[in-house]
C-alpha cells in the first residue's frame, strides 16, 4: 500500500516542453503527498555506469513506479526507457507499476 511520504519513480522518454508530461505528473505525485523521483530520458546508454547504480537504487526503493511511453528525441523502440527491462523484477517485488502510452506508440510497438 502506497502511503504518505512514500517514493514514487517517474520516467518517460519524452522531451521536457510545454506538452510534456512530466511537470503534471510531479504536481500529481505531490498532491498526495507522495514524493517524486524522476529520471527523463534514461535509457541503454547508461547501463554499467555511477548514474545507472543510482537510478537502480531510486527505483527499486519506490514504492511505486510510473512510466509514461512517446517518441521522444531519439525514440528506437521501448526499451530506449532504462526501467522498462526492471518491470518484470519489480513487479515480482511488489512495487505497483504503471505503465502509459502516448498516442504516437502504437500497441503493436509495444507488443514487440
Amino acid at each position: 500500500m502506497i502511503t504518505a511520504g512514500d517514493n514514487v519513480f517517474y520516467t518517460d522518454n519524452q522531451k521536457i516542453t510545454a506538452g510534456s508530461f512530466h511537470p503534471v505528473a510531479v504536481n500529481v505525485i505531490r498532491s498526495f503527498s507522495l514524493i517524486p523521483i524522476f529520471y527523463m530520458g534514461a535509457g541503454p546508454d547508461v547501463k554499467g555506469s555511477s548514474l545507472e547504480r543510482e537510478i537502480s537504487d531510486d527505483f527499486y526503493r519506490s514504492k511505486a513506479v510510473v512510466i509514461v511511453l512517446g517518441k521522444g528525441g531519439d525514440w528506437r523502440s521501448i526499451e530506449d526507457v532504462w526501467a522498462i527491462p526492471e518491470l518484470p523484477l519489480a513487479l515480482s517485488s511488489r512495487i505497483e507499476c504503471l505503465v502509459y502510452r502516448t498516442r504516437e506508440v502504437s500497441k503493436t510497438e509495444i507488443d514487440a
